[in-house]
């Protein structure tokens, strides 16, 4: 209920919503909007000069209903209005990991270290085999790996190594006693892979 133009600076020490655990009280709030959605709540010291201590990136969106809804997307604090540092964090590794391109020269010897983690008693197949298709990818598993790119390789690679009764136990399971009861384990791991990183914010929806 309460309204800014972008910029300016307003009166919000009696807001419950500025309220925290330490009794912590801001008496102005300036108002920018990065997009139409988007806008940023920076709350700031008693005086403009002491800088800006904490803020809310906040987007308001259909509640499914027919209405609108506000939901916090990140929170920052410091007076130079730094990311937190779990968040910081998070955005590093998300930079680092999240969406890497296939890479002729190291990943077809990582799917061969997947399918023997898997697939002990077998040899591994060629880069494009059928055969593939037995851990849920296509013939050609370099075109599976979807937006999260190859970290979902590094997962299930980690998954094989450290709890390999449990994903062998996955990977069997997605193999039904029948066409109805099957579902392509890699696939479908990278479909959900894709909307958790969404979700999260680490991933823009059709990236």
């Amino acid at each position: 209920g309460h309204r800014a133009k972008a910029g300016s600076e307003v009166n919000a020490s009696h807001w419950e919503r500025n309220r925290d655990e330490r009794e912590y009280h801001p008496s102005m709030v300036v108002a920018a909007k990065f997009d139409t959605q988007t806008v940023m709540f920076a709350f700031a010291g008693k005086t403009p000069h002491e800088g800006l201590e904490n803020a809310e990136q906040i987007v308001i969106e259909d509640d499914g209903n027919g209405g609108l809804q506000e939901r916090v997307l990140r929170r920052f604090e410091g007076r130079y209005m730094k990311p937190l540092r779990w968040e910081a964090l998070l955005d590093r590794w998300a930079a680092e990991s999240v969406g890497g391109a296939w890479d002729d020269r190291k990943h077809p010897m990582a799917m061969q270290e997947l399918w023997i983690l898997t697939y002990p008693e077998d040899d591994p197949p060629t880069k494009e085999h059928e055969d593939w298709r037995r851990l849920g990818f296509s013939s050609k598993p370099s075109e599976d790996f979807g937006d999260a790119g190859m970290l979902l390789l590094d997962l299930l690679l980690s998954m094989g190594e450290h709890h390999n009764p449990k994903y062998k136990g996955m990977v069997l399971r997605s193999q039904g006693a029948s066409e109805r009861d099957s579902y392509p384990f890699a696939q479908t791991a990278a479909r959900l892979l894709d909307g958790l990183l969404v979700t999260l914010r680490l991933l823009g929806e059709g990236t």
